[in-house]
């Protein structure tokens, strides 16, 4: 399976959008040698997928780590009993689910989607009205070789407090 396509989404979902902000702060890459400029838009009433991070192509897939963030005035609790009955509906097999040190949620899971063995690491973070869901995907295949980049990465993930200040000023695209 060509998965150019499916590198090119991220691109083309952030080229298209019509707000850009400017900031001071950088995303820094020091492995890959770049930092860029983060593409800020102000939160809306929808999920908002806000950063895509891939690792090497294992296979016929990229394994990942998305955040989104996601409206949601429930309590953390009621957001756990959501989404395990969300995966329970989509037939996947829950293997560990329990806090973390920040008062987030942790869920690893496993199940089949469009015909592939996948497995999920992810954690969700309650702040002011919004869930901040942070997501690592692969092939099950491939999770024992990339789990330990895959969860280093997702357990980093810390609301910083920032959703309190005013969304930063939309500017036209040069």
């Amino acid at each position: 399976m060509n998965t150019l396509p499916l590198r090119l989404l991220p691109a083309l979902i952030l080229t298209a959008s019509p707000l850009w902000s400017e900031s001071t702060d950088r995303l820094h890459f020091a492995t890959s040698g770049f930092s860029i400029a983060p593409l800020e838009a102000p939160k809306g009433q929808r999920t908002q997928q806000v950063l895509m991070m891939f690792m090497p192509t294992a296979g016929d897939f990229t394994p990942n780590v998305n955040v989104q963030i996601q409206p949601y005035d429930g309590s953390l609790e009621d957001y756990v009993k959501l989404s395990l009955k969300q995966f329970e509906s989509a037939n996947l097999k829950v293997v560990q689910q329990g806090r973390t040190k920040d008062s987030g949620a942790l869920f690893e899971y496993q199940g089949e989607i469009q015909n592939r063995r996948l497995h999920w690491y992810a954690k969700a973070q309650k702040s002011q009205g919004q869930v901040y869901l942070v997501t690592a995907t692969a092939l099950e295949e491939h999770w024992a070789e990339v789990a330990p980049n895959l969860k280093n990465c997702v357990e980093s993930f810390a609301c910083d407090g920032i959703a309190s200040i005013a969304a930063p000023k939309a500017t036209a695209r040069p």
